[in-house]
């Protein structure tokens, strides 16, 4: 990792315009010219919600590794919208997508965070008379979220072998 240099005075840092977007559908990339390039915001988070365990005293004596859980929601203008159901097809909201976001500034390296197993889970429409354009929020339900390529936990869920 590039080590960061201060004072940065008037140099460039990472902003919206900075990210891009690509969304796999298995194999194949929507849309399969590029990157996904019409949405407007995204947001996504990753929470591990430790329990403490408590025994006969009034200080915890541990805490359990916890509970992981991922929230995703994107805002898409509309012609994007129909591109990314189309892309996707019958079954659109069951059918696990792969979210890859990367990050790139002069001066700093690329950073990637892949989201994997990303099903829409809700949406909508909502307009107004302003003439701003016509946008669709989807609410999505990520199985991982690895910031950067790295897992929050240290032994991540693998799969089953015979």
């Amino acid at each position: 990792m590039t080590p960061l240099s201060y004072p940065a005075v008037g140099g460039n840092r990472h902003s919206s315009a900075s990210a891009e977007l690509k969304i796999f559908n298995g194999s194949t990339q929507i849309p399969a010219s590029g990157p996904y390039a019409g949405w407007s915001k995204m947001s996504y988070t990753w929470t591990l919600t430790p329990e403490l365990v408590k025994g006969h005293h009034p200080d915890p004596i541990g805490q359990t590794l916890g509970e992981a859980k991922y929230e995703l929601e994107i805002t898409v203008f509309l012609a994007e919208y129909n591109l990314l159901l189309a892309g996707i097809g019958p079954g659109f909201a069951t059918i696990p997508l792969t979210f890859v976001v990367s990050y790139s500034e002069n001066g700093f390296d690329t950073l990637v965070d892949t989201i994997n197993g990303v099903r829409l889970t809700s949406g909508g429409a909502e307009m107004d008379n302003t003439g701003k354009p016509i946008e669709r929020t989807i609410k999505c339900s990520p199985l991982k979220i690895l910031p950067n390529g790295v897992d929050l936990l240290a032994i991540p869920l693998t799969a089953l072998t015979a």
